[in-house]
């Protein structure tokens, strides 16, 4: 039996491999240059770019891709005959490899549910809680910007659409491919991207826990896990159909494999083979995981330097090639086609030396209220507790507590790099992992605290449900009060005009709305033409009052239009939205 599970592992890896290699030859070489770029264009429904389609791939470009799926297919010839000549080998590691995984799986389950059966019920809680909450976010609020791009670009287009493309820094490749396959579905198109979220949710909660469990007490986990759950980012992205979600799943993993490889006093195979998946699954769905994934190995990297642990340093410097080699083959579509001009935007200063203070408070008080709290004075009580509780973590004798201390420390001071050295205001979303970093170390302070007192069991599940309540309520306003929430109440409202007065001809004045029209008039199959005040836009057109436009979408406040030729109806007024509906 344990053959057969290897034997079938090996033929469906290599199923996938010769397939991608047999698909990749036949486009590639089956088309020549303008017919691929119509077959493509025609994928992502934009066969209106052919005329401009060598701004994104160029002849020489095409060219290199042919060259590449032909080096590709030699590889995998040469790898099916080293796969032929030890097949034996492989299937006695593979065995091994599954063997070792079950175990963990089965040991990981065992030991994941507290004991205690007051402190199981509360976990139990906490896992319904999320999974409700998220459930009713999805159904509750409609299709965002990102998720409506992602859907056109990507996720309606198959799975090899999905994993080369790359028009701008916005595909979270791994998790556009998984969407890819559940946008097959029939069922509305927001609720097809957003079925992935709630597994993965799922299983990074439970991840999230059994982390914590293993360094701390249940009540300390149980509280660590409720802040973690109460997160504005892990509200948001619960139910947004973007990769974010699978990125701090993945870093947990990470998170878990590096501290199992600095502190255990035992080498294990597993815990590299699950820093190596873990890390290249992240990379694969959105390359500043790479941050994330840096102050992974700078904190390993001086543990292990201080504790002089030099075999297992040696080995992990191993990892981190063969994480930088299989990152590097997976982008390689990507980097070949993508246009780097088109990045540009993203990797230049955008502020002056002068205003440095300025922005640095900015972008970090903005990260702050991302990662600790939406409400500013809990943002500045969370902040003065974990500053004051790290200092008393730090003085503590329990070794893994100054551990945490310093890692922590280390991803601060790593951001704060990063700030100077690209003199860029960036988001939070590049530090999405600073959500895992900031309940891990709660979690840790808060363990701390318990360690001289045992807290009451009524005491803990109130604790809990303040943590919960006010965490949620919090994202809840915050979001509400985020004007592409409205923008996406109104679009939503568009789609019934869309349909029920057959517009075919719109004007937008709101740049935002572009996308969202497009990605209605796709899921209801609707030819709409469109035309926005975008400059930068390829379908930029100056407003002509004497056209008949069907719809006009405009601001409430700073627009004004020049005389109509036609009679309009302002049918919406609300988000700082006019939409206006041409009189029969």
């Amino acid at each position: 039996m344990p053959r057969f599970k290897s034997l079938l592992f090996l033929s469906l890896v290599i199923t996938v491999v010769v397939g991608i290699s047999l698909t990749a030859l036949y486009l590639l070489f089956a088309n020549n240059y303008t017919e691929f770029l119509s077959w493509f264009l025609n994928r992502i429904h934009k066969p209106h770019l052919l005329k401009s389609a060598s701004s994104f791939l160029s002849q020489q470009q095409f060219q290199l891709l042919r060259i590449v799926a032909v080096l590709f297919a030699g590889a995998v010839l040469l790898l099916l005959f080293i796969i032929y000549r030890k097949r034996n080998v492989i299937l006695a590691r593979i065995t091994l490899l599954i063997d070792e995984s079950e175990s963990v799986l089965m040991g990981f389950s065992k030991n994941l549910v507290p004991a205690d059966k007051f402190h199981r019920a509360l976990f139990f809680f906490l896992v319904g809680f999320y999974l409700i909450r998220t459930t009713v976010s999805i159904i509750y609020y409609p299709i965002d910007f990102d998720e409506a791009d992602t859907y056109m670009l990507f996720s309606s287009q198959g799975p090899l659409v999905a994993a080369t493309f790359y028009p701008l820094p916005n595909n979270h490749i791994l998790f556009s491919i998984v969407t890819s396959v559940t946008s097959m579905l029939p069922i509305d198109p927001v609720y097809a991207l957003r079925l992935p979220l709630l597994p993965i949710g799922f299983l990074l909660i439970i991840s999230m826990f059994g982390f914590l469990k293993k360094h701390f007490t249940d009540a300390a986990a149980l509280l660590g896990l409720s802040f973690f759950i109460a997160a504005y980012p892990l509200f948001i992205y619960s139910f947004l159909a973007r990769g974010y979600l699978l990125l701090l799943f993945f870093y947990v993993i990470a998170l878990y494999a590096i501290f199992e490889l600095c502190f255990s006093n035992e080498h294990k195979k597993r815990h590299s083979y699950l820093l190596i998946l873990a890390a290249i699954g992240g990379l694969y769905t959105i390359p500043s995981f790479l941050y994330a994934l840096a102050g992974l190995f700078l904190f390993a990297f001086t543990a292990m330097v201080l504790q002089k642990k030099n075999a297992a340093l040696v080995r992990f410097i191993k990892n981190g090639f063969v994480i930088a080699l299989v990152a590097a083959i997976l982008y390689l579509p990507v980097l070949i086609s993508v246009k780097w001009s088109l990045l540009k935007p993203y990797m230049t200063p955008v502020y002056d030396r002068a205003n440095t203070l300025s922005v640095f408070t900015t972008t970090f008080g903005y990260l702050s209220k991302t990662f600790l709290s939406p409400v500013n004075l809990f943002a500045v009580f969370f902040g003065c507790s974990f500053f004051i509780g790290s200092l008393f973590l730090f003085r503590s004798k329990r070794p893994i507590n100054k551990a945490i201390v310093i890692f922590a420390f280390i991803q601060l001071i790593l951001c704060v790099i990063v700030f100077f050295l690209f003199r860029q205001q960036f988001p939070a979303k590049p530090w999405m992992h600073f959500t895992v970093v900031v309940a891990f170390l709660g979690t840790a302070i808060v363990n701390h605290m318990l360690e001289k007192t045992n807290i009451r069991p009524g005491l803990l599940f109130l604790a809990m449900i303040l943590l919960l309540g006010s965490g949620t309520m919090a994202g809840y306003f915050y979001k509400k009060e985020n004007i592409t929430t409205g923008y996406n109440i109104v679009a939503k409202q568009c789609e019934q005009l869309l349909i029920e007065k057959k517009v075919k001809e719109v004007y937008t004045g709101i740049p935002y709305y572009k996308t969202m029209i497009d990605y209605y008039a796709l899921k209801n199959k609707l030819q709409v033409s469109l035309s926005n005040s975008r400059t930068t836009s390829r379908l930029y057109a100056p407003f002509d009052p004497q056209k008949k436009y069907d719809l006009i979408i405009i601001p409430l406040q700073g627009s004004k239009l020049p005389p109509l030729l036609y009679n309009y109806d302002t049918i919406i007024q609300k988000h700082n939205t006019a939409v206006l509906l041409i009189k029969n």
